[in-house]
């Protein structure tokens, strides 16, 4: 079951991939491959008794603190 989720990501990640054609594409590349390793521990998660980190808690890790900085730049 794992094995087949895997495989599936992976032609997920090719088929994608060859849309981000193009040097001005590198930060979409990047997002994108985010997204899909992110979507196969998710995938993953359950079936091989990993702990589950809901997108929430990734979304708080790195725009609570972006947002704190951007507070502060703005009140100087």
């Amino acid at each position: 079951m794992v094995s087949l989720i895997i495989l599936i990501h992976i032609v997920l990640l090719v088929i994608g991939m060859k849309s981000f054609k193009g040097d001005k594409k590198k930060r979409e590349r990047y997002l994108f491959l985010c997204l899909i390793l992110f979507s196969t521990y998710m995938g993953i998660a359950e079936p091989a008794s990993l702990p589950i980190v809901p997108l929430i808690n990734a979304v708080d890790f790195i725009f609570e603190p972006l947002g704190r900085w951007i507070e502060k730049v703005l009140e100087i």
